[in-house]
């Protein structure tokens, strides 16, 4: 699964390898909040936001709604994390940014399919990327002193343990 968050950090990589009916892309931004204001008020509960320092100050608070003013700032960001996402997909995949729009805004999309419109590199399973790793070390070990062989052993390492601790 290399969706949204996953694909974010993904994309910059020297080879992505995912699986055929994995998640990828989900190249968007959505954010929000819970707000309890109503509710409460509701149950008869009034809370005091005390004193706030900067207008701007309790925008994310579950017990206030937005302002005006604050919807347009939550908008404002959410469309730069939003292009910052098309910026490195862009640059990670070597894809034209309008073309990285078309595919992208929130979409999901299998290993196949993601295979096919240049989000992966290759199709496969843990040991199709670890050879994947493999093979790049070797091609940049040699510019490296060994340093690459010593970061690639370590990042196993930290794999192997995540995986033996997730089960």
């Amino acid at each position: 699964l290399a969706a949204s968050g996953g694909y974010y950090i993904s994309a910059p990589a020297s080879k992505i390898v995912a699986s055929p009916l994995t998640l990828t892309g989900s190249i968007g931004v959505i954010m929000g909040k819970f707000n309890f204001e109503k509710f409460l008020a509701d149950l008869g509960v009034s809370i005091d936001q005390g004193r706030t320092f900067g207008k701007n100050a309790n925008m994310m608070s579950a017990t206030t709604s937005y302002t005006r003013a604050q919807k347009r700032k939550l908008n404002r960001m959410i469309d730069e994390v939003y292009d910052t996402f098309l910026a490195k997909v862009s640059e990670g995949r070597r894809m034209h940014e309008w073309k990285v729009r078309r595919i992208a805004n929130g979409r999901v999309w299998t290993g196949e399919d993601a295979y096919r419109l240049g989000l992966v590199d290759a199709l496969g399973g843990l040991e199709d990327a670890i050879a994947a790793a493999q093979q790049l070390v070797k091609e940049r070990e040699a510019d490296s002193g060994g340093q690459v062989r010593r970061v690639f052993h370590s990042l196993c390492l930290s794999l192997s343990l995540s995986l033996s601790l997730s089960f």
